[in-house]
């Protein structure tokens, strides 16, 4: 079966979007759907393991929401630091739930 891309993000799409990235994050892991919903704290001091791998697994929601943008709309977000701001910026810009 093909796999269904996650169309790019245009000002009128944004429900449609919106709905195919949740399923997307969804499929790429409980992290990435928890990323949106949770904020991201940096862990300091020294680094467990899995603090690394949390911290690959939120900048790979990142990536992924973010590879799914248009240019002006990434614009939009680019200076947000975690994918939960990322994802309030833009409902916060497109409205949504």
């Amino acid at each position: 079966m093909p796999k269904r891309e996650v169309p790019k993000l245009k000002k009128d799409n944004f429900v449609a979007w919106q709905s195919l990235m949740k399923l997307h994050l969804g499929s790429v892991g409980d992290y990435a759907q928890n990323s949106i919903v949770t904020e991201h704290v940096d862990p300091t001091g020294t680094l467990t393991i899995e603090d690394m791998k949390n911290k690959q697994e939120h900048n790979q929601t990142m990536l992924e929401i973010a590879s799914t943008l248009n240019y002006a709309e990434f614009d939009d977000i680019k200076g947000c630091d975690t994918a939960f701001k990322m994802w309030k910026a833009l409902l916060d810009i497109y409205g949504g739930d």
